[in-house]
């Protein structure tokens, strides 16, 4: 009976395991979703650390587009690989299905932008939101 009790719990226990590495694996095969008029955040390691202080800029834009008008960044000090976080905000009007980060440049102060090389998991998804805007405004003139 014991036995029996423990091979129970050791296949519950397995199969416990194996359903949560199945989420594990789904939410990295799926990409992350973002809503129109939110911030997604973009986490960027340059590689190698920068001997010089500057800006990273980071673009996106949805599958197949190459304008660059959706951007965010930040500073880059000499020696660091972390940029941290960057948020950029989707356009609420931002076209719905796969965004990807299309150009990442590297800009020392006062100097050219450069071009880095993206690599990682770059694609997002951008969700419908169901957006209520003004539709009167009240004005006064005193």
């Amino acid at each position: 009976m014991r036995r029996i009790l423990c091979s129970v719990f050791a296949f519950l226990l397995l199969g416990s395991w194996l359903i949560a590495q199945a989420k594990q694996a789904a939410m990295a095969a799926s990409p992350h979703e973002v809503k129109q008029g939110e911030q997604v955040t973009i986490q960027v390691k340059v590689n190698p650390a920068p001997n010089v202080a500057g800006r990273l800029d980071v673009y996106v834009g949805p599958e197949g587009s190459t304008s660059l008008g959706v951007n965010g960044g930040n500073g880059v000090g000499p020696g660091q690989t972390s940029v941290g976080d960057i948020g950029i905000t989707i356009p609420i009007d931002g076209k719905i299905g796969h965004w990807s980060v299309i150009k990442v440049v590297f800009q020392p102060a006062s100097s050219a932008q450069h071009e880095l090389t993206i690599s990682g998991t770059p694609v997002f998804d951008v969700v419908k939101r169901d957006a209520i805007l003004p539709t009167r405004a009240d004005v006064q003139v005193k």
